[in-house]
Parts: C-alpha cells; structure tokens; sequence
C-alpha cells in the first residue's frame, strides 16, 4: 500500500514546520491553563476507554475486537477531547495564529486521505486483500479529523459572528 505512506510523510512534514516554528508560539497561562485541562480529561477518556474494553474481555457474550481497532479509538478519542475542548475555549493556537482555517483545511485534506486509502483497500483498486481493522482504524481517523475541522470551522464562524455584531 504505497497510498499508506503518503500520509505518514504529509504528516512528518507537518510535525517538522510545526517543531520549528515552536518559538515562534507564545501561549498566555490562561491558554496553558486551559491545555492542561484538556490533556488531563483527554487522559480520562482514554483511561475511561481501556477500562470499559478491559471490563468488557471478561464477558463471553461480547465479541471481541481487535486491539488496533481498540487502540486506535481509544486514541483518537482521548485526541478529539483535547482538540475539540481547547479549541472551543480559544487555547488550541497560539496568539500568533490569527485564523486557524488553514489547519481545518488541512484535518480535511487527513480526512479524505485516510478515507480514500479505506475505499481503495476495501475495493481492491491496487490488488491484496482488504483489511477490515486497518479500514475501521482509518475510518476513525478519518471521522476525527473531519470532527477537529468542523470544530476549527465552527469556533471561527462564531467568533467572526461575535465579532460582526459588536
């Protein structure tokens, strides 16, 4: 899966202007504040996950699910809390960043990445077989990034709103 790889660079790309562009972000303490907070119930979700899927192996009735699938929506769950909070009590971007659009364009463009490779695999368009928890895992990537670009949309909307009617 060549297709596979794009996003891992695109990705790496990003984390690199994004690591040296660091100084240039200045967070106040009530920004930081504000993270911590995030992280602190992002962690929660997380843990809260493990435990119901932990709790959940115990029964027999329950099938069980594969650990990437489980992995992966714990992850992205715990990711979606910390965005999504920071991001609607304004801590997600630092006061240098003036419009976050341009990062909602980008969760998008993850999105329809992560969706295309899910249709490709599950259509056998490059030959192989396809495989089911590798799709749901990208699946529910792809359902974050769209739902951490909504709320950057969103959040920027109201503010713009807020702004026009002051």
């Amino acid at each position: 899966m060549l297709l596979a790889i794009v996003p891992v660079i695109i990705g790496a790309v990003v984390l690199l202007v994004v690591l040296l562009s660091k100084d240039e972000n200045k967070y106040d303490e009530r920004q930081e504040l504000i993270s911590n907070r995030s992280y602190m119930y992002a962690f929660y979700v997380v843990f809260f996950i493990n435990i119901v899927v932990m709790m959940a192996s115990f029964f027999e009735e329950i099938p069980k699910m594969p650990t990437i699938i489980l992995a992966t929506l714990s992850l992205w769950s715990g990711i979606i809390v910390q965005s999504v909070y920071s991001i609607w009590k304004h801590a997600y971007f630092p006061f240098t960043v003036k419009h976050g659009e341009v990062f909602g364009i980008h969760m998008l463009i993850l999105a329809f990445m992560q969706a295309l490779i899910v249709v490709i695999d599950r259509f056998s368009l490059l030959g192989g077989e396809a495989s089911l928890p590798v799709e749901i895992s990208l699946s529910i990537g792809a359902i974050s990034a769209c739902i951490i670009s909504i709320a950057i949309f969103l959040r920027n909307y109201l503010d713009k709103r807020a702004e026009a009617e002051k």
